[in-house]
């Protein structure tokens, strides 16, 4: 059985919020965290909207759970220095 990316990145992001609800030494706040927070959403978003520009330039599927669609291997643009920019970017949201 598969579990989407997104699927796992939410159930995730559940557990550790839900963490920080009940233990409060996990508890963090103020300007700086909130202006890190930004960045890595920001950094996050931005990886996954140029992997995905690059597959629709050339023509493949995204779909991780139906590999069998995809057209061509994919090695340039952010590419070049991650094997998988699209996992990288829902870890940094």
């Amino acid at each position: 059985m598969k579990i989407p990316p997104i699927v796992q990145i939410l159930a995730a992001g559940t557990l550790a919020w839900g963490a920080s609800q009940y233990v409060p030494a996990w508890k963090f706040g103020g300007a700086p965290v909130l202006i890190l927070s930004v960045v890595f959403a920001l950094a996050g978003a931005g990886f996954l909207a140029v992997a995905l520009n690059i597959f629709s330039i050339h023509d493949t599927t995204f779909d991780p759970l139906d590999p069998s669609r995809a057209q061509n291997l994919v090695v340039t643009g952010v590419y070049r220095f991650t094997r998988n920019p699209m996992y990288l970017g829902m870890a940094l949201l």
